[in-house]
Parts: structure tokens; sequence; C-alpha cells
């Protein structure tokens, strides 16, 4: 069996920042961009850097995590320090910075953060009326099993294998949904098939315009 960790003891959990709207000269990750296929969208909302300067920013490996909301996915950075503009993540995120020398791949802890079943964990801690919010007390806590890096690197290819694969998926049925639309819509827009008498269906046997009509009786005689 694999032995299990608290997050505080494989990494630093720290807060987001508060980043100004004025600007555009840095990059944050913001709640909607954590989906959780644990990858960073290629476009990210542009602001200015935080007031109390470039400390905050993330580096290459970070883990960004939300806090708030229904889910607490998250993602691994990949873009490094420095690379076009800096990246911060929004007061809404916590950012998990592994303590150095620590034996987790990134992409694994992404990949066990987001399973379903330590959602499900988290879920019992969030808090909040208006909106739910997961406090930085219990993502501490939360134990990680630490198996061998070889297997850590399996598991997260594996992971990326199963992302890749519900997104290959869902794609088709899109296309598949998009041509039995056009093909029907191609239908309609031909008209009645070569051949076909588009009153047969008003008319009677005898092309008098009484079918569907009730038989007469005597007295309308």
């Amino acid at each position: 069996m694999n032995d299990s960790l608290p997050l505080d003891e494989l990494a630093l959990v720290l807060s987001g920042v508060a980043t100004e709207r004025r600007g555009e000269n840095a990059r944050v990750v913001m709640v909607g961009d954590l989906d959780g296929t644990g990858r960073l969208p290629s476009h990210l909302t542009k602001v200015g850097p935080p007031k109390n300067g470039l400390d905050a920013q993330l580096k290459l490996g970070d883990v960004v995590i939300s806090l708030r909301g229904n889910s607490n996915h998250c993602a691994v950075v990949t873009t490094a320090a420095g690379d076009s503009e800096p990246l911060f993540a929004t007061l809404d995120l916590a950012v998990i910075r592994l303590r150095k020398g620590v034996p987790v791949d990134p992409r694994y802890l992404v990949s066990y953060i987001n399973l379903p079943s330590t959602q499900q964990e988290l879920s019992g801690h969030r808090s909040g009326t208006a909106a739910l919010r997961l406090p930085l007390g219990p993502l501490k806590e939360l134990r990680i099993p630490v198996p061998s890096v070889e297997r850590q690197m399996s598991i997260a290819a594996l992971n990326r294998c199963a992302i890749e694969e519900r997104e290959l998926t869902e794609r088709l049925s899109a296309l598949r949904t998009d041509l039995i639309n056009e093909l029907l819509r191609q239908a309609a827009a031909e008209g009645p098939a070569k051949g076909a008498n588009p009153k047969q269906a008003s008319t009677g046997p005898n092309g008098s315009g009484t079918a569907g009509r009730a038989p007469s009786t005597q007295a309308e005689r």
C-alpha cells in the first residue's frame, strides 16, 4: 500500500492575489479556467500585476486549484515564470507549490485531486450560502498517496489519455449531430420526391377531395 501524506507536508499551499483590473501586462488564472482537464487554456485574461509586486507570480510546476464553487478542480502551470507576461492566480484560487526535493510530480498531483473521489472528499468541507468556498485548512490536510515516481508518471499519462479520449468522443458526437441535422435540412429543402403527387394526401382515391370525410348518410341525401 502506498504511503499517504498531508498536502502541506508535500507542498506550500498559498492564497491567490488581488490583481489590478486596469492594465494588460500580466495574465491571471480564474475559476472558469479550471475545467477538470488539468490544463490551463491557451488564452488567459490580461490584467495589471498585483500591488505587492511580482513575488506572487506563478512558477513552472505550480498547481492552481479553485476554492470557490461546486468543484475544486486544479491544473498545472506549464508556462515558466518570466515567459511573456507574468502569470498570477486570483483570490478565488490557491497555489500549491511542491516543496523542493519532494518526490511528487505535479501532473500526478493534479490527476489525483481532479478524481471524482477526491472532489467528493473536498466537497464535505465547502461552506457558504451564496457561493460555496473551500477553506485552506482542509485542503492542507488532504492526504495524498505517494507511489513511486514511475507509477505517478503512468497514472498521469493514463489520465491524460482518458481526457483526450473523452474530448474526442464528445467532438465526434457533436459532428454526428451536425451531420444529421444538415441531412434533415437538405431533405426538407428538396421538397416532394420525384413522381410524388403533393395533392394526394388531401384528396380521396378518386381525386375528388373527399379524403377523410365521413360517409354520407341517407338523411343527407
